[in-house]
């Protein structure tokens, strides 16, 4: 868990430095999130950790939320580091449930695959260009 979270964090604060636009940054960081918790397990190992009572295991997720934070205050104060916090604490908790059940409440449904990410995904965007547009607060 531990490397992975590291990989992700490496993965957006790459991404930060690349790209100029908030959007694109947090859209791409937002799914790289999400290809972790489905592609890789994330979603079962965190679930595993906190149905056996092993989730203070996940304090390492508090320090890389901070240095995204971070990465993203140095290049870009268009949002505010509390703004970007709960917008990470909501696609955290959005990405876990679409790891974990996404697909299949999917078909349940008759729809495809992947179409509890992409309304995620939309959802998701839909607030952070709100954010955008507000400024700091």
């Amino acid at each position: 868990m531990a490397r992975m979270v590291q990989q992700l964090v490496a993965r957006i604060v790459a991404i930060t430095a690349e790209a100029q636009d908030p959007a694109q940054i947090a859209g791409i960081g937002v799914e790289a999130l999400f290809d972790a918790f489905e592609e890789r397990g994330a979603a079962r190992l965190a679930a595993w950790l906190e149905l056996t009572g092993e989730s203070r295991r996940l304090t390492l997720v508090r320090e890389a939320v901070r240095e995204v934070i971070a990465a993203r205050m140095s290049t870009d104060v268009s949002v505010s580091a509390e703004s970007m916090e709960d917008f990470i604490l909501a696609s955290i908790s959005i990405a876990l449930g679409v790891g974990l059940f996404g697909a299949t409440l999917s078909v349940l449904l008759g729809k495809p695959e992947a179409r509890a990410r992409d309304v995620a995904l939309a959802l998701l965007r839909d607030r952070l260009a709100a954010a955008i547009s507000k400024g700091p607060r």
